[in-house]
């Protein structure tokens, strides 16, 4: 059940039939097969803080923060890096 208040509306107090008109950078998304890599660098060409994860077809299956996207990247590369050195990170 949606909460009450959740719904988008408009200036006029109507709800939204599409969530289209919010939208930014509608055709900036990523596809499921992207890399983090591939993520980063198209938050930082389209400078938003998230971006649609779309199938092919457009259909809207997740969003991707930036903060989360470089959390998962630092994660990643500290692993390699313990790797590479020997280190064990708790």
């Amino acid at each position: 059940m949606i909460p009450p208040g959740a719904l988008a509306e408009t200036a006029e107090g109507e709800p939204l039939a599409s969530l289209r008109p919010l939208l930014r950078l509608t055709e900036t998304r990523l596809l499921p097969t992207a890399t983090i890599r591939e993520a980063l660098d198209l938050f930082e060409r389209s400078e938003a803080d998230a971006l649609a994860v779309t199938l092919p077809d457009g259909q809207v299956v997740g969003v991707l923060s930036e903060a989360h996207a470089v959390k998962r990247y630092s994660d990643e590369m500290g692993r390699r890096l313990s790797e590479v050195t020997g280190e064990r990170l708790d």
